[in-house]
């Protein structure tokens, strides 16, 4: 059986559109032209924390429980805007759920919000040898 892969890009404002000149974004493109694009429903508040939150939960952010960019705690009067722990999203993300199916999955979040502390694995030697 053939490896199956699954890569989830989050580009804020990148629209169906932006593809119809192939030419400035070579890149995307050819990811495109082999796989498959797909619009996003945007969430209320459409900020990046919930929107990512809601992406990667298949949630609405009154569900999911981000709801802003950055958070209060009252505890220790620290406000924290994107360095956020994984903990605070407060149902099941897609690679948690995923993991839990089939165990020997890999999977890696670069660069999304609300992933401090997530487990995760990621080789990056494994992934130059198969490129």
């Amino acid at each position: 059986m053939k490896e199956r892969r699954l890569v989830v890009l989050d580009v804020v404002g990148l629209t169906p559109e932006h593809f119809n000149h192939k030419e400035n974004l070579p890149h995307l493109s050819s990811l495109r032209d082999r796989g498959r694009l797909t619009r996003m429903q945007p969430v209320f508040p459409c900020v990046t924390l919930p929107v990512q939150a809601s992406l990667t939960t298949g949630t609405y952010p009154k569900e999911h429980g981000i709801v802003s960019n950055g958070f209060y705690f009252p505890e220790n009067h620290q406000v924290s805007f994107w360095e956020q722990a994984s903990s605070l999203v407060q149902k099941e993300r897609i690679w948690e759920r995923l993991k839990r199916k089939a165990p020997g999955l890999k999977t890696a979040a670069l660069f999304f919000q609300n992933t401090v502390s997530v487990q995760m694995i990621f080789d990056s030697e494994q992934r130059h040898e198969k490129a």
